[in-house]
């Protein structure tokens, strides 16, 4: 008897929901850094087995409404939850405040099933853990709480057994060799944001977005033209880098990811525009593909 389903992953911002699909999946899908709000849409990872079929989708972290982005955010989160059939809450394993398990007992009534995973145990100890699982354990709605590393890979199995145990029947939806639902062009995007928010690493990311704009393929090679958007003109040298030192390194990097995504020789131009308050403008945030259906 083969199993499907959805698996939506929600929780605080950088809690390690895109880690866990990354390892989940075996592929890096999602940009995973140490900046809230990397995450800004829905990415679908599929992992298949003989015996069944999940697809994750991993979600933007909670947080405030501030502009027409946020709440763009906000309305993947909804939507996921809707659409998923199993629900899997992250929870920092170094950071549990009340207000977290709170906003888990909101979720009683959702009428799905829903597992607990505590991350980042191997910066911790059960001993430090016991009080705040405890209290989880309180909550009689929540199937499972397991403690897991997606550094280390601990109890990731155990986790799939869970998830696995509470999949209804159906058949696959994917190719068997499948891991994701994102277009090329729009991994190609998310490696190059990724990349500046890797260097750039203060607030600037979050202000930041690209565009591939035209797309030029070969036998063997990719022309690649991808803008950057960003909400300051004060920004744009920075982004750029003195001497266009942090472009290079961003382009660089990015080439062999991008080169090791399609096995193709890769030239990439990217182009820094400003583009004043975007996140609150619905062309742009269209062009982008920030729109809910």
């Amino acid at each position: 008897m083969f199993k499907f389903g959805k698996v939506v992953l929600i929780g605080e911002p950088n809690v390690g929901k895109s880690s866990l699909v990354n390892k989940m999946v075996g592929e890096d899908l999602s940009i995973v850094t140490n900046i809230p709000g990397t995450t800004r849409e829905e990415i679908r990872g599929i992992k298949s087995h003989a015996d069944y079929q999940i697809v994750f989708l991993d979600v933007p972290g909670m947080q405030q409404k501030r502009n027409d982005l946020d709440k763009f955010m906000a309305k993947s989160i909804s939507t996921a939850l809707q659409d998923a059939d199993i629900v899997l809450y992250v929870l920092d394993g170094l950071d549990i405040k009340p207000e977290h398990i709170k906003k888990i007992g909101n979720y009683k009534n959702i009428n799905k099933p829903f597992i607990v995973a505590v991350n980042k145990i191997d910066k911790t100890n059960f001993a430090h853990l016991y009080p705040k699982l405890s209290q989880l354990n309180s909550l009689d709605f929540v199937l499972a709480i397991i403690p897991i590393s997606c550094k280390t890979g601990f109890n990731i199995d155990v986790l799939e057994g869970e998830i696995v145990k509470n999949l209804p029947t159906g058949n696959p939806q994917h190719e068997q060799d499948d891991f994701t639902t994102q277009t090329t062009k729009k991994m190609v995007e998310e490696i190059i944001r990724g990349e500046l928010m890797q260097i750039l690493k203060a607030e600037i990311p979050h202000g930041i977005a690209v565009k591939v704009s035209k797309w030029k393929e070969k036998s063997k090679e990719i022309e690649i033209y991808a803008d950057i958007f960003c909400a300051k003109p004060s920004h744009k040298p920075i982004i750029i880098g003195a001497k266009g030192h942090v472009l290079k390194d961003v382009g660089t990097r990015s080439r062999q990811q991008i080169q090791d995504l399609t096995g193709k020789h890769i030239r990439l131009f990217t182009h820094v525009l400003v583009r004043e308050d975007w996140k609150n403008k619905k062309d742009i945030l269209t062009d982008l593909g920030y729109t809910n259906k």
